[in-house]
């Protein structure tokens, strides 16, 4: 497999570390002259040293897949930049926050395979160049519009999710999104306001229980058995799982 990531974040950095044997070409807007560098849980220091590339014009094309790891806000400009170059045979692989950003990029590249992801690894930059994995979550991944996969998609998935320490491949992904856009919609605007970490939620136990009704009003509304799919213990299980973290949002806020 010929993987091309997109993205310095966090999360882009954490999954170059997973799929660092994949062939890896990181592409970027501005190259760098240090490798990055990721700061496990377990205290280990594991320098990462793939090849960057630019995002505008790579040296070459030749990718079994693009894996996508932006803010909603900025895929009007990868389009841009990735348009004159993408091949319809590549895949998109998008694990994004947010919504919205799958829509653009089926609009954009009709032609190609467009797969949806939504992790729960928690990850956070110590600097510019070291980040700290504090949770070692879950990634959830299929395809987009379709229910059904086909058998060429189905198996470049198996392939893809296997370098991911706990990978679930889904034939239709939209729940796993409703589960992750609860997540998000609960935490970090919370998070952000309080200027607190994810687990120090807990001690704003009226707000959080009012936010997560004003999130699941929202659900019901839209027909989506929240209850069901246990939104409220999963919200939870994060909160503890994170407890140490900032969410993006507080750091976009706060920084």
């Amino acid at each position: 497999m010929k993987l091309a990531i997109v993205g310095q974040g966090a999360i882009a950095s954490l999954f170059a570390h997973y799929w660092e044997n994949a062939h890896l070409t990181v592409l970027v807007r501005a190259l760098p002259t240090q490798p990055k560098k990721l700061k496990l849980l377990s205290g280990l220091s594991v320098s990462l040293d793939f090849p960057f590339d630019d995002i505008k014009q790579p040296r070459s094309n030749d990718f079994d897949a693009l894996l996508i790891c932006v803010k909603c806000y900025q895929v009007r400009a990868l389009i841009n930049n990735i348009k004159p170059w993408l091949q319809s045979s590549t895949k998109i692989v998008l694990v994004q926050n947010g919504m919205g950003g799958a829509q653009q990029l089926s609009q954009a590249f009709p032609m190609n395979t467009l797969l949806v992801g939504t992790c729960t690894d928690g990850i956070f930059p110590l600097s510019d160049d070291c980040y700290q994995q504090t949770a070692q979550g879950n990634l959830d991944i299929g395809t987009y519009t379709n229910s059904t996969m086909s058998g060429s998609s189905a198996g470049f998935l198996r392939d893809f999710a296997r370098y991911h320490p706990s990978a679930t491949v889904h034939n239709d992904i939209s729940q796993a999104l409703y589960r992750k856009l609860a997540i998000n919609a609960v935490i970090n605007p919370l998070t952000a306001v309080r200027k607190v970490k994810n687990g120090e939620l807990l001690m704003h136990k009226q707000e959080l229980d009012s936010l997560k009704q004003e999130v699941f009003s929202i659900f019901s509304a839209m027909n989506i058995d929240w209850q069901h799919l246990k939104f409220t213990e999963t919200i939870d299980e994060v909160i503890n799982l994170t407890a140490s973290n900032y969410s993006s949002m507080q750091q976009d806020v706060q920084h």
